[in-house]
């Protein structure tokens, strides 16, 4: 990962994660119909849609629909609490996996990319309000 892959300037923080971690070895599949994470299932890793399609709701609400490039995890990797919301799979797909260590390193190394994750947990907060 190369710091030509993270914006420069707060204007141009809307970030496809996809192409930042392709090449990772920690990689999920999934299958249509699948429950990749449950509410109120312990998570300690943020998701990024490689291939692939999901959705993420609350009980009955749908708070997204991702697909590459999208992320999901974030919240329960972040203050290490259970997940808030479940996330099944639209289609077969493929994520990769990052942990906490790795999510830190990340953004110590590149600030720019947490405030793009903050970013998606804002809409996500919206949505649900």
């Amino acid at each position: 990962m190369t710091s030509e892959s993270f914006p420069e300037t707060t204007a141009e923080l809307s970030i496809d994660f996809a192409p930042l971690f392709e090449n990772r070895l920690d990689k999920r599949s999934f299958q249509s119909g699948e429950v990749i994470l449950a509410a109120g299932e312990k998570n300690r890793s943020l998701h990024v849609i490689l291939e692939g399609e999901v959705e993420i709701k609350a009980g009955n609400f749908r708070v997204a629909s991702e697909g590459r490039g999208g992320i999901f995890g974030e919240l329960s990797l972040i203050d290490d609490s259970p997940t808030s919301a479940s996330v099944i799979a639209c289609s077969d797909g493929v994520c990769a996996v990052l942990d906490q260590l790795e999510f830190v390193d990340l953004i110590q190394d590149h600030p720019f990319f947490a405030i793009a994750v903050m970013r998606v947990i804002c809409s996500r907060l919206r949505a649900m309000n």
